[in-house]
């Protein structure tokens, strides 16, 4: 297949695949945060939620061949970790704390066609009481940044087009007002058929702002008929990432484009289980004695790590992921928002200011329902 050329136009059928993987991605989302309570294994919830997409992914399009299943594997992060931490065993596993600041993240596709998400929860103490200091601001800060950055892609139009210089300008501008830091690696780009963003595979043509210290001179616009992924994510540290010293990785992304014939026969086997772009959590593979395969294939860049990533160990970092399709009349919105954490803030958006202007703008954003999968012609 050309993944790089691959069927972008978002056609009705385009459109209800992303709209079908969206949903399911709510549905999973919406199962863990109840679950994700006080005592609960990070490795329990991490394995729920991939036992839960492959379910309900198995459920459509049954008779038609298409690739559907994880994007993102479920990952659980907490504290001052942000990506990445999906345990190997449920021994040692970390265990939720009250007050913890969790990160929850997990993306489905359906023939490619993929809805990432993101959600940051406070683990509810008791007696509730709000989340209030530094992390509070920086959920503040992501929440917000999310909401007006969906406006504003969609305000996108010839005569006023939205560039990248103005998407960084509202992140940047949310990063102030909430006094927090933008973590390295925050991003928002257009994704594309089997697409979002994986380190392993590169478009000339990409749409792209990403916070890496220097500045982007891109000269793209946003237009209408694209997809569009919003990872936001904010620090209140010295925003000096690293890799966690002590947690392993177990999310990996393949190099289909990778010539190296591997020698182990654990290895061939692997390379047939693992016959996607997207991610893959090594937990659950059902190869025998994966990890040796594992070692192979990374030492010859067949596959390639997604580490466990943090910042020092006194910050809190909150980020927020979602999944966007620009249509003609509106913004589909593929993921359901969740509630957000009871929290306060002393800090408020500028009431002059970029954000504020297209929180109140009047772009109609429409979000997909999964209550109404059953109207989806999925056979």
């Amino acid at each position: 297949m050309d993944i790089i050329n691959s069927d972008n136009i978002l056609s009705d059928t385009v459109a209800q695949k992303y709209r079908l993987a969206g949903s399911f991605a709510s549905l999973v989302l919406d199962q863990i945060t109840r679950q994700a309570v006080c005592a609960t294994s990070t490795w329990t919830l991490c394995k729920l939620g991939d036992s839960l997409i492959l379910d309900l992914c198995a459920k459509v399009y049954k008779t038609a061949r298409y690739e559907k299943g994880i994007a993102e594997p479920t990952t659980i992060s907490p504290q001052n970790c942000f990506l990445g931490y999906a345990p190997e065993q449920e021994q040692g596993a970390y265990i939720l704390q009250v007050g913890d600041v969790v990160k929850i993240s997990l993306g489905v596709h359906i023939d490619g066609y993929a809805a990432l998400t993101c959600h940051t929860m406070v683990i509810p103490p008791v007696p509730a009481a709000p989340l209030t200091g530094p992390p509070a601001n920086a959920l503040c800060a992501v929440h917000y940044t999310i909401e007006a950055l969906i406006k504003l892609l969609g305000s996108s139009n010839p005569s006023n087009p939205v560039t990248a210089k103005i998407i960084r300008d509202l992140v940047d501008e949310a990063a102030e007002s909430f006094q927090v830091g933008i973590v390295t690696g925050s991003r928002v780009l257009r994704i594309r058929r089997f697409l979002t963003g994986q380190q392993t595979i590169f478009e000339d043509d990409a749409k792209i702002v990403e916070w890496t210290g220097t500045d982007d001179s891109s000269d793209w616009q946003v237009e209408i008929g694209e997809a569009w992924l919003l990872d936001i994510r904010m620090t209140t540290g010295p925003n000096k990432i690293r890799k966690h010293a002590d947690l392993k990785s177990t999310i990996f992304t393949r190099d289909v484009v990778n010539p190296y014939p591997p020698k182990l026969k654990t290895s061939k086997s692997l390379l047939s289980e693992i016959n996607s772009v997207f991610p893959i959590n090594q937990t659950f593979l059902k190869t025998p004695r994966a990890r040796l395969g594992i070692q192979e294939l990374v030492s010859h860049g067949i596959l390639m790590a997604t580490p466990v990533l943090c910042d020092s160990e006194s910050s809190i970092v909150a980020r927020q992921v979602t999944t966007i399709l620009l249509l003609k009349t509106q913004v589909l919105r593929l993921i359901t928002p969740l509630k957000p954490s009871w929290i306060q803030s002393p800090f408020e958006i500028k009431q002059t200011g970029i954000i504020a202007r297209h929180l109140e703008s009047k772009v109609k954003v429409r979000q997909v329902d999964p209550t109404t999968l059953d109207k989806m012609d999925t056979t």
